[in-house]
């Protein structure tokens, strides 16, 4: 028999470790905020007692809207990188101080590392050989001794050539002239014009022909400054290519402010346009609240605010009502809009992002109006009623309609008259 109770003690120890440790593991498991996400409905503001007797009164009565927020900042950042892969480094910790281009994290990147590397020796290599091409060029402006020696030659003896040529055609003209010459004599005169003719067309020719040799010569050279040039503008857009992918790799922080999360660790695997973070600029603070679909008409821009931080609950801001969204987001199963609430200046909050708050807008005020709990209120089938007490324990149903209305009290239009006493159900 003892030995069946210990035997029931140590099982039921272990169970209770066993239940310990699955609750601990399921709670470090859990997302970040997961446990802290504030909720909707505000706490419950005190109020008669159910119930308990009250007495219909007039009174001043200021409608309000009780929302759940979370401190946000106007400009906020998700960060992410354009490329997926493991994640090598993060520099930066949730809270941390950082100044706009501060690294924050970097993937391991080897293949893009060396990519850039090797495109920026090419690049290097490419405007060498254009330089090269260029001081090959400069010469063809200004040709070498050799090449005026051969041009000069060719010139002087394509002169030479014309000057003998006509020279003997001047001769065999005055050989015409005088017929009393053997035929032979004239015919000697035509054979020197025929040869002189030949050695002007040959110099000519060789005159051309160099000429052209260094206008060819040139010409290459110009084309391959052209080709040089076209491989350093290639060479420089691989190298902008490799420079980017490489500082895809490289995440810093888009402007100046605090960081307000970070959901990954070195050695990670991230997506590409995963957040991995979320910085944020605290100089200007915002609470992003939610408002049910059936009290968004009772909150418009401008209207007044007051605001508890979750972790300054005595501490009161003033706020202001800046925008609220036009389309509905469900939340809770329930259709909400989203409401944004700006601090009013000149107030020290304290930079805490995603703290929870509490928010009460202010709207429509009336005075000297007949007022009930709000607490008295019963709707059926959307009709509104309170119970009216009587004599004993007896009451009476009757229907009302009511005005504005806030947490604690409501205006009573119709139905209901001073000094007449309802019971708190």
């Amino acid at each position: 028999m003892i030995r069946h109770s210990l035997f029931a003690i140590r099982y039921s120890l272990f169970a209770i470790r066993y239940s310990l440790f699955a609750i601990l593991l399921l709670t470090a498991c859990s997302p970040p905020g997961a446990g802290v996400a504030p909720t909707f409905a505000p706490p419950p503001t005190a109020g008669p007692p159910p119930g308990s007797i009250y007495t219909v009164t007039y009174g001043s009565i200021a409608e309000t809207v009780e929302l759940r927020g979370r401190m946000a900042a106007e400009q906020e950042a998700s960060l992410m990188f354009p490329v997926g892969g493991t994640l090598k480094a993060v520099h930066v910790s949730p809270g941390d101080q950082v100044s706009a281009g501060d690294p924050l994290a970097e993937l391991d990147a080897p293949d893009a590392e060396r990519a850039a590397v090797e495109a920026r020796f090419n690049l290097e290599l490419a405007e060498a050989q254009l330089a090269i091409a260029k001081l090959q060029l400069e010469p063809a402006a200004a040709p070498q001794p050799a090449a005026n020696a051969d041009l000069l030659a060719a010139q002087i003896a394509s002169a030479q050539a014309e000057q003998e040529l006509q020279q003997a055609q001047v001769e065999y003209q005055n050989a015409l002239q005088r017929p009393w010459d053997p035929p032979e004599a004239t015919e000697a005169y035509i054979w020197t014009l025929q040869l002189n003719e030949w050695n002007y067309e040959l110099a000519q020719a060789r005159l051309a022909q160099i000429q052209q040799a260094q206008q060819q010569t040139r010409a290459i050279q110009e084309l391959q400054v052209e080709m040089a040039q076209i491989r350093v503008e290639r060479a420089n857009w691989l190298q902008v290519m490799a420079s980017e992918q490489l500082s895809n790799t490289l995440l810093t922080v888009p402007f100046s402010g605090i960081v307000v999360s970070i959901d990954k660790r070195a050695g990670d695997q991230v997506g590409a346009y995963e957040t991995i973070g979320v910085v944020a600029d605290p100089s200007e603070l915002w609470i992003v609240a939610t408002v049910l679909e059936e009290d968004v008409n009772r909150v418009t821009v401008g209207q007044a605010a007051t605001i508890r931080l979750d972790a300054y609950p005595d501490q009161v801001y003033s706020g202001t009502v800046l925008q609220v969204a036009n389309q509905t987001a469900t939340w809770q199963g329930q259709d909400a809009y989203k409401v944004t609430i700006a601090f009013d200046r000149g107030q020290d909050v304290p930079p805490i992002m995603r703290m929870g708050a509490d928010v009460t807008i202010t709207g429509r005020v009336k005075e000297n109006v007949l007022l009930i709990p709000t607490q008295a209120i019963l709707t059926i089938g959307g009709q509104e009623y309170v119970e009216l007490a009587g004599e004993g324990s007896e009451v009476k149903r009757v229907e009302i309609h009511t005005g504005i209305t806030n947490d604690t009290e409501t205006e009573v239009v119709d139905g209901l008259q001073a000094g007449q006493e309802i019971r708190i159900p």
